[in-house]
């Protein structure tokens, strides 16, 4: 009964510790790095806070930086919240977003075409400087609406 009790222990003990072989070697799986089209796929879908989860984990991993940062001001443009878009714009510029035109030329960010902050974004950057207008103010095209500064 002895050598039975002790061939019963030593099973039960193997399988505990392949039990907890397994759990931490579960546990140690961490989550895919995203892409930024795993962003742009939530931005689509209509999914704001997913898209700005995203794009704050691509901004702290260092990757796709500029393109994370337009994506929560897209975000935060839709939301209503002009303070923040213009400050995501702004994050996105300085780290580099390749088409700095897209903010004038996309008619997402028309509602912010007449915020101060805005403006002085767009000077701060130089963006459409080169589009004089006749009486050599600064124009501005957003869609079917043109502003001249």
């Amino acid at each position: 009964m002895t050598c039975a009790f002790f061939i019963l222990s030593l099973r039960v003990r193997l399988a505990f510790i392949l039990m907890l072989f397994v759990a931490s070697a579960c546990a140690d799986k961490t989550p895919p790095e995203p892409a930024i089209g795993d962003g742009q796929k939530a931005f689509s879908a209509g999914n704001w806070s997913e898209t700005v989860t995203i794009s704050q984990r691509l901004i702290s991993l260092g990757k796709s930086q500029s393109e994370a940062y337009f994506l929560i001001a897209r975000v935060r443009t839709r939301e209503g919240n002009p303070d923040a878009a213009i400050d995501a714009l702004d994050a996105a510029l300085m780290s580099g977003l390749p088409n700095k035109q897209v903010i004038v030329t996309s008619d997402e960010f028309l509602s912010l075409s007449q915020n101060p902050r805005f403006l002085m974004l767009l000077e701060k950057y130089d963006i459409n400087s080169d589009s004089s207008s006749s009486d050599g103010g600064t124009r501005i095209k957003a869609g079917d609406i043109e502003i001249v500064l």
